[in-house]
């Protein structure tokens, strides 16, 4: 059946719903683009607000595409574990693309890719980098925790994660 919208504007249908019968796997093959210069085969449809493509299963059941395709392919996904994407393409729904892994293993691929934000380039960072070395610097030569999270308007506990390296690690 064609996408109402598109026929009552006289172009040809873009969208099809899915078939009774039709098997949902058929459906997302149809739905997908051609792969791109990487090989990433685009979902073209509902995407959720983090943007995975998503598809309703029945009239109560929304799944992401990349697992309904992995599960198609290889069975069933064991419990506590995602479909992680190779290429970082939220969208992209090429089965080569994707691999299980723990939510763990999943960190571990965005840091090594350099994907996460540290440092003053996280959304909440109040210290800048150069703040934090004069704070660890400060702090062994003998300046308060206390005095420092006064003049940095901070919590005490933030210059003291600060000075235990507990957080900003990456900074020498």
């Amino acid at each position: 059946m064609a996408c109402y919208t598109a026929l009552m504007r006289g172009r040809p249908a873009r969208w099809t719903r899915r078939q009774r019968g039709q098997p949902v796997h058929e459906w997302i093959d149809q739905n997908l683009a051609p792969p791109d210069a990487n090989g990433c085969r685009l979902w073209l449809r509902a995407k959720n607000p983090k943007g995975y493509g998503v598809i309703g299963i029945d009239t109560t059941t929304v799944r992401q595409v990349s697992r309904v395709l992995w599960a198609h392919v290889h069975g069933p996904i064991p419990p506590g574990m995602l479909v992680c994407h190779r290429c970082d393409v939220r969208a992209c729904c090429e089965i080569t693309h994707l691999f299980l892994g723990t939510n763990a293993d999943n960190m571990h691929d965005c840091n090594s890719k350099g994907r996460r934000p540290r440092g003053e380039s996280h959304c909440h960072a109040v210290l800048t980098d150069e703040a934090v070395r004069s704070i660890r610097r400060r702090y062994a030569d003998g300046t308060t925790q206390t005095e420092m999270a006064r003049e940095y308007g901070v919590n005490n506990s933030v210059i003291s994660n600060v000075c235990t390296r507990t957080t900003w690690r990456h900074l020498e």
